[in-house]
């Protein structure tokens, strides 16, 4: 299952680190006393190294002197023992007169080789962080303590120079990543747990409708609804993605009237929003042309009603601010922006309305100024971004000269990835300056309409795209299926998608790479028929 931290939760699970930190402190300030009753030395500091190692001076001193051995320190500690009436603990707070009572003299006790009583060595297994002597580096800090100065503490480093070193574990690390104050408290920022440490999967889906006026939704309601109409390998792949997100093409509200002269649209009922929680969705776009179709009213009921499951949205917003602003996922040791905008309908005056500073509504790029701001700012803020866009045609495999003028902008601006929406059917991949495109994913589960679709699954880690991959599926009578490796279909659209292409390579797993000529041979596409959802 899923574990994500937003704003309520973020600081109970980044504190859970103090506790550890003060266990650490009481430890290290018992280790310091012992050291104190065990190591001083009358004429000068004694030097307690975290490597496990002391200065050449005292190995010396150490070698030469014939005051004391181990077994003398040992046969000590037993007779201090007997005669001191006081406890361990008395001895510790009194240390400064511990030289009016023992037997044995500071100057005695400093001939003895610091490393027979043992008070130089940190246990590394109760503290992962804390190098071992095995593991030690030459010009590790070491502490200095002076009797002649109390117990005050200081680091010495390599250079001689003094500074203090904090070995206890950041309480603010979140697998890696250290999570500031000003994240912790940003609504648009989330901490999400990930299935392998340090990695990262994202799926991505295309276009769903959940409007009970159209076909699809009478199958759902026959066949028990979502997981009755996705196959079961399908809602597996979705639900063990780390972060999913899906184009959702309409609102959720009772509320608004239908665009008028609008020939398709769409609304569903705010209590269809919990299909998009049993697919595991985990971020939506709602930058398209559909999502404001039944107006302002019901568009701000949307966000409502996403903001209540705990889904967030990108592109459109409650003004023009909000439309624009990233979502980002701090996830496998680093952080990733999700963006999102529109370039349809590409009029001068689009039925889905842009935000401004006062109204609801989308992120447009048909001009892409303001969208390119928005990619630069994701980049700066985060190691990868993610650009979620609806553009071309509708109902062509054939990608718009616009598209690919785009990408170019959006890869220069900082986008990582992008992956398109819109056209309702498939489009190829393409390399554009090294950012991987998916210029469309097609219908993921819309109509009754028989389409190859498919899921887009990327991995990331070391702040990096890892593996880009396309997982073979249909739409078909109102139902959508992945399909089994090996099977004639599922090898017919890995060649397809290669033929759609430009310059890549598609190997038989599906995974995407930059250049063409070592994966499957191109293979036919199926006929799209006549323009229809």
């Amino acid at each position: 299952m899923k574990k994500t931290w937003n704003k309520k939760t973020v600081s109970k699970r980044l504190a859970s680190g103090r506790t550890v930190s003060k266990k650490m402190v009481c430890l290290f300030l018992i280790f310091i006393l012992c050291s104190i009753q065990a190591g001083c030395k009358k004429d000068g500091p004694t030097q307690i190294y975290f490597d496990g190692k002391h200065n050449s001076q005292e190995s010396e001193a150490a070698a030469t002197t014939d005051s004391e051995s181990m077994t003398d320190m040992q046969s000590m500690a037993d007779t201090q023992s007997g005669t001191d009436t006081q406890s361990m603990a008395e001895n510790q707070s009194t240390a400064d007169n511990q030289s009016t009572t023992d037997t044995k003299s500071a100057a005695d006790i400093s001939d003895v080789n610091p490393d027979a009583a043992g008070g130089n060595e940190i246990n590394s297994e109760a503290n992962p962080k804390t190098p071992s002597a095995k593991s030690s580096k030459a010009g590790r800090p070491a502490m200095v303590l002076d009797p002649k100065d109390g117990p005050a503490m200081s680091l010495i480093t390599e250079d001689g120079s003094d500074s203090i070193k904090e070995e206890t574990p950041d309480e603010n690390d979140f697998h890696g990543y250290i999570v500031s104050e000003e994240e912790k408290n940003d609504p648009r920022v989330r901490l999400m747990e990930t299935a392998t440490e340090g990695r990262v999967i994202m799926d991505f889906a295309g276009d769903i409708n959940f409007d009970e006026h159209y076909s699809n939704m009478a199958t759902y309601k026959a066949s028990g609804g979502i997981s009755g109409v996705l196959s079961e390998n399908l809602m597996a792949e979705l639900n063990g993605a780390d972060i999913f997100m899906i184009n959702n093409e309409f609102p959720y509200s009772d509320r608004g009237t239908p665009t008028a002269g609008k020939k398709f649209t769409f609304r569903a009922r705010p209590v269809m929003v919990e299909n998009l929680t049993k697919m595991g969705a985990d971020i939506v776009g709602l930058a398209n042309n559909h999502a404001y179709d039944h107006g302002p009213d019901a568009l701000m009921d949307t966000f409502d009603i996403l903001d209540g499951a705990d889904i967030p949205y990108v592109g459109a917003g409650r003004n023009i601010d909000e439309a624009c602003s990233p979502m980002y996922f701090i996830a496998g040791g680093m952080k990733i922006a999700y963006v999102a905008a529109t370039q349809i309908e590409r009029g001068s005056t689009p039925d889905t309305k842009e935000a401004t500073e006062t109204t609801p509504g989308v992120l447009r790029t048909l001009d892409p100024t303001r969208f390119l701001g928005v990619i630069q700012e994701a980049d700066q803020n985060a190691d990868l971004t993610v650009v979620f866009v609806h553009w071309g045609s509708e109902n062509t495999y054939d990608i718009d000269a616009s598209q690919r003028e785009l990408a170019q902008k959006y890869a220069a601006a900082g986008a990582d990835l992008i992956v398109g929406m819109h056209s309702h059917c498939l489009q190829g991949f393409e390399y554009v300056s090294g950012v991987p495109v998916l210029y469309s994913l097609g219908n993921f589960w819309f109509s009754s309409k028989d389409l190859d679709s498919g899921v887009l699954q990327v991995v990331a880690a070391d702040k990096k795209i890892e593996s880009v991959r396309f997982i073979p599926c249909v739409q078909k009578s109102c139902h959508t299926t992945m399909y089994e490796k090996g099977s004639s279909e599922y090898d017919r659209l890995l060649g397809a998608m290669t033929t759609l292409s430009y310059d890549v390579s598609i190997d038989e797993d599906g995974y995407v790479t930059d250049g063409a000529g070592t994966g499957v041979a191109p293979g036919p596409t199926k006929p799209l028929g006549k323009k229809s959802y």
